[in-house]
């Protein structure tokens, strides 16, 4: 994640944790500026150190408490959403979509799936998410991520909505 280039980007993390995704978009990817969900207040004293350590703190607002109403305040401000929740973050994709701006934007989607299901399941999420947007998708990229237990797989979609 900290390989792609988010120049100038508004990106809503919808499960931070300590930062893994969000840290590495702040100081590698050079967003201008990340929204980070997080329900773990230990996370978060996480989160914040690591932001202050990086010098990114002022490019970061920490939205602490359950993303089904953090969520909701991110409505048409984000280029890009990371759904890094496994084994399934599907409770959060209407949310995502709403916090897209109004042209589009990128959706990463994390999923434990069984390892003969991942075309599949690719699929029929890119129908969901255009079904549910209104909008049309393009999957861009599909990464296993790593063997989560026998033959269930995380994997990571990376997917477009314009």
């Amino acid at each position: 994640m900290g390989n792609l280039h988010t120049d100038g980007e508004v990106i809503v993390d919808a499960f931070c944790g300590i930062g893994y995704y969000t840290l590495q978009f702040l100081v590698r990817g050079k967003a201008e500026h990340v929204h980070a969900c997080e329900i773990n207040p230990e996370s978060i004293v996480a989160l914040k150190k690591g932001l202050e350590r990086n010098s990114v703190s002022d490019r970061c607002t920490i939205y602490p408490g359950d993303n089904r109403q953090t969520l909701q305040q991110l409505r048409g401000i984000a280029d890009r959403v990371i759904l890094g929740l496994i084994p399934s973050s599907m409770n959060a994709w209407g949310l995502a979509i709403r916090c897209l701006k109004d042209s589009g934007g990128m959706l990463h989607i994390h999923m434990n799936v069984h390892e003969n299901e991942i075309e599949d399941w690719a699929g029929k999420t890119a129908e969901w998410f255009a079904t549910a947007s209104g909008k049309s998708t393009t999957i861009t990229h599909i990464e296993t991520v790593k063997q989560y237990c026998p033959h269930i797989m995380h994997v990571v979609l990376d997917l477009e909505i314009n």
